[in-house]
This record gives C-alpha cells, sequence and structure tokens, in this order.
C-alpha cells in the first residue's frame, strides 16, 4: 500500500508533498470487507480539518481484479472548475452534505457519481458505493462531453449515462469535450457544441446531434456516412429532415429527452415572482429571447390579446443571455417592453434558478407559452406538463411527439431559411412561422376559461409522466448493445470510382440466379442515359465477365436493349471495390432480390419501381 498525505500524516519519503492547502491521498491496496485501510477510514476528520480546497482520493484493487478509483471532495467552486478532468475520471465522488454535491453538479459532473455521505454512516456508505462499482462488468462505455446541470446537453449527458451505466451494467468513463482518445474498443458516445466528430475510442462510435433547422449541416452529413455508427437524435422531427438531408435512414436513432419525475412534479411550493401574479391568468414564457425560440411572437401576440386591465400577467424567463445567446439575445428590448403600461403587466427575470426553482416557476404559471419556430425537442415544455402545467405550441415541431391532449396547438408553416445560417448544411435549412392571429385567439381562449386550464393541465402531466429518464435509458442502451455487435463503420474504406456520375446507385446480386433480371431492367429503363448516374453492379472477384453477360442478357430478355441509348452501367468487382466500401460510396442501394451485406450505412434503399420517382425528388430528373 502507497499512501501519501500533505499533512503529519505524510510518510517519510513516499512522495513530493503536495501544495499548500490541500491534501491529496492515492493508495493501492487490497480491499477486504470490514473497516477500510487508513487513510480512507480517517476521511471526515481529513476534511473537517482542511483547508476549503481539500480532494482526498483512493484508488482500490480488488482481489477480484476489479478496481474503483472513488474519492472524497470537500472544496470550493473554483476547486472543481480547476480539477474538472480528474473529478470525471473517478467512478464515484464522495461528499458531505447536499450543497456540495450541487456545487460539483453545476461545476460539471453527472449526478450518477455524486454519492452524499452521513458522517455517522460514512463507512458503511463508502463500502455500499464501492461494492456497486465492482458489480459493474462487460465492456466500458466511454461518454464524452459537458456534466451536471448548466446546460441541456451536459443534463442529457448526465441523465443517459447515469442510466445506461444502471442498466447495462458496464462502467460509464466520462470525459470532458475534446478529451483524447481513450485506449481499447469500447463503444463511445460524444454530446457536445461544437460537435467533436474525432474518435473517442477506438470502438464503434455514436454521436448525439440535436438540431433546430431541419436540413443537417453537411459536415455532419458526412460524418454520419462515413465515420458514426448511429446518430441519436431526440426527436422524429430532427430524423425527418436529417434523413431528408441525406443522412443514413438505419444511422439515426430517436433517443428522447427524459423527466426526473422527482424533481419536476405538480406537488410542491409555487415561487412568488411578482405580487400581480395572485389571482391572475399567468403565461410563462422560458427560453433564449433569440428569433427560432419566438420571443418576437410572444411580445406582439401579448400586445394584440391584451390590455393594462386584463387580469392576466405574463412572465418571461431569459436564459443563455450571458453564455450561449449572449451575441444574439433581446435581452435589453424586453427589459424596457416589460415596463410599458400600454399592455397587460409582463414580468422580465434573467435571475439564475437553481433546478430544484425550476419546478417552483412552472407551478407558478396556468399556462406555458411556446411559440417557436424550431426546436430539436423542447425540454421546458416537457418540463412544465411534469408540473400540470399546460403548453401552447406549434402545430410543426417536436413537442407534439410527447403533448397530444396536454395543451393548445397553433398552425405553423414551414418557411426557407436560404442561406441565412452561417454553416454549409445540405439544403437551405427551414423552420416554421405559427400563425400570429391563432396564436393570439388561443391566448384570449385560455385565459377566459380556468377549468379547461386545469384539465389540460392534468392531461400535461399524465403525459409527461411517460417520458422518464428510465425509459430513454433503456432505449439507449439497446442501441449501445447493437452498436457493439458491428464492427466501426470507419474501418471500411468507402469505395473509389473515379469515372462515376455525380450520383451513384449500387446494385448486387446472384448474377447466375435470374430472378435479378425483371428489377434491373426496369430501373435501367427508369434511368435516362444523359442523366448523372451511374448504377454500379457489384460481382465476385474474377466474375466480372459472366456477370456482364448474365445482365446483357437480362435487359435484352426485358425490353432493354444493351446496345441502345442506355443508362451509365458498369460491373465492379469485389478487389477493386468490396460491396461494402461501395454501399458508403452510394447515393442509394438497389435491392435486386434479397438485401446483401450491412445496409446501416446505406443513405437511401430502392426497389426498381422506386428509382424513377427517387430520381425525381434528388434533381429532378424526369422518369424516363
Amino acid at each position: 500500500m502507497v499512501a501519501c498525505l500533505e499533512r503529519n500524516l505524510a510518510p517519510a519519503n513516499t512522495c513530493a508533498p503536495t501544495p499548500a492547502a490541500r491534501i491529496m491521498t492515492s493508495m493501492e491496496g487490497v480491499y477486504r470487507r470490514g473497516p477500510l485501510p487508513n487513510p480512507l477510514n480517517g476521511l471526515p476528520p481529513l476534511a473537517a480539518d482542511a483547508e476549503p480546497v481539500a480532494v482526498i482520493s483512493a484508488q482500490l484493487g480488488f482481489p477480484t481484479g476489479g478496481a474503483a478509483a472513488v474519492c472524497v471532495w470537500e472544496g470550493d467552486r473554483a476547486a472543481a472548475d480547476a480539477q474538472l478532468d480528474r473529478l470525471l475520471a473517478q467512478d464515484a465522488i464522495l461528499v458531505f452534505g447536499d450543497a456540495l454535491a450541487g456545487l460539483l453538479e453545476e461545476a460539471g459532473i453527472p449526478a450518477f457519481k455524486l454519492h452524499v455521505l452521513d458522517a455517522p454512516r460514512a463507512m458503511k456508505q463508502v463500502e455500499a458505493v464501492i461494492a456497486t462499482i465492482l458489480t459493474l462488468t462487460g465492456e466500458e462505455i466511454i461518454w464524452r462531453g459537458p456534466f451536471g446541470r448548466h446546460s441541456s446537453l451536459a443534463l442529457v449527458n448526465s441523465e443517459l449515462a447515469g442510466q445506461v451505466q444502471q442498466i447495462i451494467g458496464s462502467k460509464v468513463i466520462t470525459t470532458p469535450p475534446s478529451a483524447p482518445e481513450h485506449a481499447g474498443d469500447a463503444v463511445s458516445v460524444s454530446h457536445s457544441w461544437p460537435a467533436d466528430f474525432t474518435p473517442a475510442s477506438a470502438g464503434p462510435q455514436i454521436a448525439i446531434l440535436p438540431w433546430e433547422y431541419g436540413d443537417p449541416p453537411a459536415e455532419w452529413a458526412e460524418e454520419a456516412q462515413r465515420h458514426l455508427d448511429q446518430v441519436w437524435v431526440p426527436s422524429e422531427y430532427v430524423r425527418d429532415g436529417y434523413i431528408a438531408g441525406g443522412m443514413p435512414p438505419q444511422v439515426v436513432k430517436v433517443v428522447p429527452n427524459g423527466i426526473d419525475l422527482e424533481l419536476f412534479c405538480p406537488d410542491g411550493p409555487a415561487l412568488a415572482i411578482d405580487p400581480r401574479q395572485e389571482g391572475r391568468c399567468v403565461f410563462l414564457f422560458v427560453g433564449g429571447s433569440i428569433m427560432r425560440k419566438g420571443i418576437d411572437l410572444v411580445q406582439r401576440a401579448w400586445d394584440q390579446a391584451f390590455g393594462p386591465d386584463d387580469n392576466v400577467l405574463l412572465i418571461i424567463k431569459d436564459f443563455g443571455s450571458d453564455s450561449f445567446y449572449r451575441s444574439q439575445n433581446a435581452n435589453e428590448d424586453l427589459r424596457g417592453w416589460a415596463t410599458r403600461d400600454d399592455h397587460a403587466p409582463v414580468v422580465f427575470t434573467d435571475r439564475h434558478l437553481s433546478p430544484e426553482q425550476m419546478p417552483q416557476l412552472y407551478r407558478a404559471a396556468d399556462v406555458m407559452l411556446l411559440p417557436y419556430r424550431g426546436e430539436g425537442f423542447c425540454l421546458p415544455a416537457l418540463e412544465a406538463m411534469a408540473c400540470a402545467t399546460p403548453i401552447i405550441h406549434p402545430t410543426r415541431g417536436p413537442s407534439g411527439e410527447f403533448c397530444q391532449q396536454g395543451g393548445w396547438q397553433v398552425p405553423a408553416e414551414r418557411f426557407s431559411m436560404n442561406g441565412r445560417i452561417q454553416i454549409n448544411l445540405t439544403g437551405p435549412g427551414y423552420l416554421h412561422e405559427p400563425d400570429l392571429d391563432r396564436l393570439v385567439q388561443t391566448m384570449r381562449e385560455v385565459a377566459a376559461d380556468p377549468q379547461e386550464r386545469a384539465r389540460r393541465g392534468q392531461q400535461a402531466c399524465r403525459e409527461a409522466q411517460r417520458m422518464t429518464w428510465q425509459r430513454m435509458g433503456r432505449i439507449a442502451a439497446d442501441l449501445i448493445g447493437q452498436a457493439r455487435r458491428r464492427p466501426p463503420v470507419r474501418l471500411t474504406a468507402p469505395a473509389v470510382l473515379p469515372e462515376r456520375r455525380a450520383i451513384l446507385i449500387a446494385a448486387t446480386a446472384d448474377w447466375a440466379d435470374g430472378r435479378f433480371a425483371a428489377p434491373l431492367a426496369q430501373a435501367a429503363a427508369a434511368i435516362p442515359p444523359d442523366a448523372p448516374v451511374t448504377l454500379a453492379c457489384s460481382c465476385a472477384a474474377g466474375h466480372a465477365d459472366a456477370a456482364s453477360d448474365a445482365i446483357i442478357a437480362a435487359l435484352e430478355t426485358h425490353g432493354v436493349a444493351p446496345d441502345g441509348p442506355l443508362c451509365d452501367l458498369t460491373v465492379v468487382e469485389e478487389g477493386d471495390a468490396d460491396w461494402q466500401g461501395l454501399v458508403l460510396s452510394a447515393d442509394a442501394v438497389l435491392i435486386l432480390d434479397e438485401p446483401v451485406g450491412d445496409l446501416s450505412h446505406a443513405r437511401a434503399t430502392l426497389r426498381a419501381q422506386d428509382v424513377s420517382g427517387w430520381l425525381n425528388g434528388r434533381l429532378g430528373v424526369p422518369a424516363a
């Protein structure tokens, strides 16, 4: 056993002293049932005697070959920020008191790694924590990104990683964004902004990519095709945009966001924001004060719907004006607008509210007002619903996937961004514009009907209770299991066909079996000869001549003259370009009989009867 302490417990000549005002302990040894070896059993008095910055850690080895990295933390926020990478690497972090646990979550530590100790029972609790870590078996999982509760990305990482560890029983190793590649071939999950596509391990790679503008960034679509084994998105709305933008359908998986039903629930106090809220119908907006969130629609609708004498109140809780929305928010305009007396009263606040205060804010409202133009999920809507606060939201967007009867929907029409996003997308990008007149009408109806608000609030709560983090964790765990069963796609080299045209359709079959003949002839006839399309037929090495003869005979049999006007059709031998590489390079895979090989990364799969319509949609090429 090796121990190193800075204070009077430091063994002589074991290691150099640590910096002043900090206790560092590292320990290697064998853990057996019974009292934990020193210095771990002295943690409470050490912690109590330490300076404000104190970290005590232990690396424990076990006769069974398992290991646990644990630390006891007593320090301030600055110390947590300074040692964030080291803390993330721990399997468990032990603290005395909920306040320290909250501080570490704010700093970026996932909740599932935090364990609050009760001093009289601390040693038994430590033993239980270590025993739990020892039960984690199987392959590790690398999870890279921000953690804690300071942003939606961090919250999603913390909740999903904790659920996955519990469900699969594999240790989740958390690393910060842009961390170097982890040794080994574990499955990795990355979720950060900007998106990080560098491999986090040598194993299969999963990226969580929420998005709000429909057509995905072109870089993301390319990564999904060539390097990512799975892309997780929070809604079918996002998935539809990604698939339309060229991402392989089988790669893009929906893992919705969830809700902590112990925190977000109808029971509990309501936050007192303003004395005027008592007895009024309180509308609440929560989100960044940006165009995409519809804050301008909130202002215009409020001005039109209500006057100074109406018994209503609007609360605007702004987010991100000092961070991710710093350069694009309407913060100052809202402050001035809220002070005007020519409309119904408005309260604007951008002050920080703790995670425990957010449910209180939702309970203070009668209805949540969310006329967004674009969202990837809209987590505030789900949080409000769980607190029995119904929502007003658009018909086009992700919130309709979890809110059917727990609110009111306002019609919205799609409009193109026309290059207004300073990112190269696979298309122009799009949002949806809620109907302002219908929004105004809906707000008036909601304010006039407290019984209907209460009914829909109860329905909202019931619908939100289906959206637990436990359920989403099971979805994520199942997808990780699927990823483990396949080699990483980035190990397959895309096929290179130097003379191919702009659009590549790949096909393969048993060319000695005549079942391919009719569908191949139908597909070839559907492609105009001058279209920028190459139809590449894959065959086994050394069988190009036999495959070519079979294809020519099939075309002739079904009325397509091989020596007449014909689409660009080529035969490709395995070895020159193997089938899986061809799938990665192709814009679509033509299925002539039964699917062949792993088509999970095919951008599109077509039957012969689909080719003409697909080409029309792809480039507006008229059917032959």
